[in-house]
């Protein structure tokens, strides 16, 4: 998407509330998003699978985090005014 940059900071286990509120464990990715502009925006944001963050006229989601020693990312990323993608 242009305009919008990702980088992945880290990929480390911890706990978070599930949707229910119950305390569960899992990987979380530490992303970092910068959109450009001016002046342009940086943030970094601790996600976990299932979880949907807006910033700007961005929308991400962390749909997949899988770590070891080559750990990755699966996003989908959109226009904050999109219909998400099924």
């Amino acid at each position: 998407i242009e305009g919008l940059r990702i980088g992945l900071s880290n990929i480390v286990s911890s706990d978070h509330a599930g949707n229910a509120g119950e305390k569960k464990r899992g990987l979380e990715a530490v992303l970092v998003l910068f959109i450009e502009g001016n002046p342009s925006q940086e943030k970094q944001y601790a996600m976990h699978a299932g979880q949907n963050v807006n910033l700007d006229k961005y929308s991400v989601y962390a749909q997949e985090i899988r770590g070891g020693s080559k750990g990755s990312v699966t996003l989908r990323v959109k226009a904050a005014s999109q219909t998400p993608a099924p």
